[in-house]
């Protein structure tokens, strides 16, 4: 598509402040609320300090898995997706979302999903659904990024939002890659044996350190994903 079709994806203004979403099933904290996908189809909203449940969102009417959320940086509204691969926006206070925003995805489950820092763009993926990048209430992908035909199991925005990460746990493709949003291309990719199992991903707020899960360890890898910078152990 033209430049005209696509448009970039812009990165935040400078004195925008935003949590980043971890599109792997929880949501990060914000103030007075962990959100917390569940098996039973619906989303906890849980106190930090206590864990007690506040709240149930109701987001799947058919009782199956709800696996991704993700808050929009203004904290009050909230990214669902799960086993019927359909996307809502919900005012964390009503009961019916505000926008069911996607449900005729060519997909069979929604892994992942995560909002640009700016609050004004969102991606996802799942099982044999590539990455999708999309503004609120556009009406098409500004872009769809082929994990190299791979299910997409998380994604995560750098900070400054003009990049996104994709990983998959698939070993016939690269484990995780790094995607140029201003042009759609993919950036750099890394398919060694330490990213092996590449998800969840989370980027340091700085913006010049990527956290790569996998099976026993964590990967920390520079910004461009060149150097590898550090291997976590613990997790076994």
């Amino acid at each position: 598509m033209s430049d005209d079709e696509n448009p970039p994806v812009r990165p935040p203004e400078a004195d925008d402040q935003s949590d980043e979403a971890t599109g792997d099933g929880t949501a990060p904290t914000r103030p007075g609320r962990i959100a917390i996908a569940r098996f039973d189809g619906t989303v906890g909203l849980y106190d930090p300090d206590t864990l007690e449940r506040i709240q149930a969102i109701d987001v799947q009417s058919n009782d199956r898995p709800t696996r991704a959320v993700a808050w929009h940086p203004d904290g009050q509204r909230l990214l669902t997706g799960g086993s019927d691969c359909t996307v809502r926006l919900w005012d964390v206070d009503a009961t019916d979302p505000l926008v069911l925003a996607h449900d005729d995805l060519r997909g069979q489950d929604l892994y992942a999903m995560a909002w640009h820092p700016a609050g004004t763009h969102y991606a996802f993926g799942g099982w044999s659904l590539p990455a999708q990048v999309w503004a609120v209430g556009g009406e098409e992908p500004l872009w769809t990024l082929d994990h190299d035909g791979a299910d997409v199991e998380a994604v995560a925005f750098h900070p400054e939002g003009d990049r996104l990460a994709t990983a998959s746990t698939d070993s016939d493709v690269p484990a995780v890659i790094l995607w140029d949003l201003t042009t759609g291309d993919r950036v750099r990719e890394r398919d060694d044996a330490s990213v092996s199992g590449g998800e969840p991903l989370a980027w340091a707020p700085s913006g010049d350190r990527l956290a790569i899960g996998g099976t026993l360890s964590v990967q920390v890898f520079d910004g461009q994903l060149d150097e590898h910078v550090a291997t976590l152990d613990g997790h076994t």
